[in-house]
């Protein structure tokens, strides 16, 4: 008879734990290689790697990395944390607190794009680079980064529009805050 106690409490652990923040943790590696490769490759401002690499990132961030190689343009690229489906799935076989630790810890999102490949396109003979933009871009800068993204083949349908979902909602935030 002390078998069904423990197994109710196991079973409340796991529930408890989020689905999510099991199967798929708080960070994502994503993968970034260039054509050519040695390529800098700053993410927002704070990290720095050398292509080809991999980096963990949180799940629940948004991220713009700045791709920068001598002789060549600088391109820039958006990483968004979109709502993964282990979430819905938490919330309806483990409940809202599992869901709710599942999106508290970032577990409950998935990157995208999930894997980084740029071609670098060389600059023409005497042509200097343009400057690389710093800081936060805008959601204009954003919105237009997103649909290049898709153009370029970096972004599919599904993903392209839970990131213009995404910026919408904090265009919604932005003039509701007035």
């Amino acid at each position: 008879m002390r078998f069904v106690p423990v197994l109710a409490a196991v079973t409340m652990a796991f529930m408890a734990g989020g689905c999510a923040t099991i199967v798929n943790g708080k960070t994502q590696e994503v993968p970034i290689a260039t054509i050519p490769p040695g390529a800098t490759v700053c993410i927002d401002s704070s990290q720095t790697v050398i292509t080809p690499a991999s980096v963990n990132l949180r799940r629940n961030k948004d991220y713009i990395l700045t791709v920068m190689k001598d002789g060549y343009h600088p391109q820039t690229v958006q990483i968004t944390g979109v709502l993964s489906g282990w979430l819905a799935g938490n919330l309806l076989f483990g409940g809202i607190i599992g869901g709710g630790i599942d999106a508290a810890t970032g577990a409950g999102f998935t990157l995208t794009p999930d894997k980084i490949a740029i071609t670098m396109v060389p600059l023409a003979p005497g042509q200097a680079a343009a400057p690389v933009p710093t800081g936060p871009l805008s959601l204009d800068d954003r919105d237009r980064l997103a649909d290049q993204m898709k153009a370029d083949g970096m972004l599919d349908e599904k993903q392209h529009t839970a990131v213009k979902k995404k910026i919408e909602e904090e265009r919604k935030k932005a003039a509701a805050k007035g």
